[in-house]
């Protein structure tokens, strides 16, 4: 069969799909879904609501339409019930907090402002809990009257105090959807990056994974450090959405970061030079008679470059194997993530998704062609792979076409829908949770290496060591196992199993190399792999 009729079939029809670190924007009569690795992204789009003028000042009645519109999206698509009073009250208080002088009291079925604990009015009365039109007209009319008697709220742009009620509004949610405020996607036009990808950690912003051959790269800036301050100002309270605009610039600007490294005894000072930063995907190169493939992220026609090198890789008649390195991947494109597994995995299932909304759940299989002719494939994973780095694991893993080595990868497991507010605003929610061919959820609980890494200190022999010992590989009711992704203490022992690494071990493809050279060691790390699918079948 031709490569060109072996895509992978959507067994149910649905819309066009987006993954976790992906951008893109809403057609008519589509849902373009994103996932994101745990990490921040920008979505560089805009968008135009007709009939909708801002003239630049806080207006209670289309803040009320707002309002409605954002807690309207959050009941239907959200992947967890919410309940419209709960999300109101919330993003009162978000907007509140920034004057210690208001608070709110709920009192006698009405809603009252307080000023210095002393009323403001008579109140509002209380909607229906699920009143979505009652509670976005409520939210807007606190916010007015607390404009009236607060200067430090009347002070704040209406489009910043909506930020910050959105903000409070999904504080308690998975911590994947948020808020995009108007003019944000466009703020970004014409400006330069560093190329990193970053989420808030106690101390700043940990960095998920850097470009190669970006300006963070070239500075010496590694997955795993934690960015502690930017030009001086210090990032640990520092909104993500403010820290990503400072790392934004004209090209050839500067910004200086302090960082913050593992081993490392203070804090070092690394002067980072703005530059236009495209999107790596898939680079290659041979190790011997391996093919080593990196995928940095899932974008547009990243499994057309990895189909490109796997083809070339094909032309070595001494060819054994493939390493396919995901570590530090966040993630991308849905599509490309099914596509990506395809090129390995025959007849078998991808990944499924599983939601509330009706229109959440899809299953994906793969083709009836293996691009890499059945030779060995080896996927390396670390604590900073996710998303679609971990559909393309766990469905290798499942389907036995084969192992993974390295550390837990990050568990994020979910998918998010980009829907559009009034006034070119955006909500990212997460509307979806992906489950690996054998039905585990990976949100939280990441994928389970076959062999683990983590303790392991530059040692290949106490790798090897202990697969013939019998700990590696994991048996498989472990690596399988269900876990409530809400059960923290459940999906604490689960990772505990193989701590997730942050940085990226030269002892991951050290043993993958190992096992590429010793068919003898690849079957036994690849232990039941064979038989899972018929097993999960019977």
């Amino acid at each position: 069969m031709a490569d060109s009729e072996c895509s992978p079939r959507a067994q149910r029809a649905r819309p066009t799909v987006r993954g976790a670190g992906g951008h893109g924007d809403v057609r008519s009569g589509f849902l373009h879904l994103v996932f994101n690795a745990a990490a921040l992204l920008l979505v560089l789009a805009t968008a135009a609501c007709a009939g909708y003028r801002y003239d630049g000042g806080y207006d209670a009645d289309r803040s009320a339409d707002l309002f409605a519109a954002g807690y309207k999206e959050l009941a239907e698509v959200y992947i967890d019930e919410v309940e419209t009073r709960d999300l109101a009250l919330a993003a009162l208080r978000g907007s509140l907090a920034e004057d210690p002088a208001l608070a709110l009291k709920l009192e006698d079925e009405r809603l009252r402002l307080l000023v210095e604990e002393e009323a403001v009015g008579g109140g509002f009365a209380l909607p229906r809990r699920d009143d979505i039109k009652g509670w976005g007209a409520v939210t807007a009319a606190v916010l007015a009257s607390a404009r009236q008697v607060s200067p430090v709220l009347g002070e704040i742009p209406a489009e910043d105090l909506y930020a910050l009620a959105f903000e409070g509004a999904m504080g308690e949610l998975d911590g994947f959807s948020r808020y995009t405020p108007r003019g944000e996607q466009a703020e970004a036009k014409g400006l330069a990056g560093i190329g990193v990808r970053v989420q808030h950690s106690g101390e700043g912003m940990q960095v998920l994974s850097v470009v190669e051959g970006s300006p963070a790269h070239r500075a010496g800036l590694r997955s795993g450090d934690t960015i502690v301050a930017v030009d001086g100002e210090h990032a640990r309270s520092m909104p993500q959405r403010e820290f990503v605009s400072r790392l934004l610039g004209p090209v050839n600007s500067t910004v200086e970061l302090d960082v913050v490294r593992a081993r490392e005894p203070g804090p070092l000072r690394l002067p980072v030079t703005r530059a236009p930063v495209g999107p790596e995907k898939v680079s290659a190169r041979r190790i011997g008679g391996v093919a080593y493939i990196r995928i940095s992220s899932f974008e547009e026609n990243t499994a057309s470059q990895l189909r490109r090198e796997v083809r070339l890789a094909r032309q070595d008649p001494e060819l054994r194997g493939y390493v396919v390195d995901l570590r530090g991947n966040p993630g991308g494109l849905l599509n490309q993530a099914v596509a990506v597994a395809d090129v390995f995995i025959v007849d078998s299932p991808i990944v499924a998704t599983e939601g509330r909304h009706r229109d959440s759940g899809q299953t994906f299989e793969a083709g009836h062609y293996d691009l890499a002719r059945g030779l060995p494939v080896i996927v390396l994973l670390n604590g900073f792979s996710a998303s679609a780095s971990e559909i393309v694991a766990s469905a290798i893993q499942d389907s036995g076409r084969g192992i993974a080595i390295g550390s837990s990868s990050y568990g994020k497991g979910s998918v998010q829908t980009l829907q559009r507010l009034p006034g070119g605003r955006e909500l990212m929610l997460t509307w979806a949770r992906f489950h690996a061919p054998s039905g585990y959820a990976l949100s939280g609980r990441g994928v389970l290496p076959d062999v683990c890494t983590s303790g392991h200190h530059g040692s290949v022999q106490a790798v090897m060591t202990g697969l013939r010992l019998g700990s590696f590989p994991f048996p498989q009711q472990l690596r399988i196992a269900k876990i409530d992704p809400a059960d923290d203490k459940a999906v604490n022992t689960f990772r505990a199993k193989c701590p997730a690494a942050m940085e990226e071990k030269r002892l991951d493809l050290a043993v993958a190399m190992k096992l590429l050279e010793r068919p003898d060691l690849y079957r036994l790390a690849a232990g039941t792999s064979a038989s899972r699918l018929a097993e999960r079948s019977d």
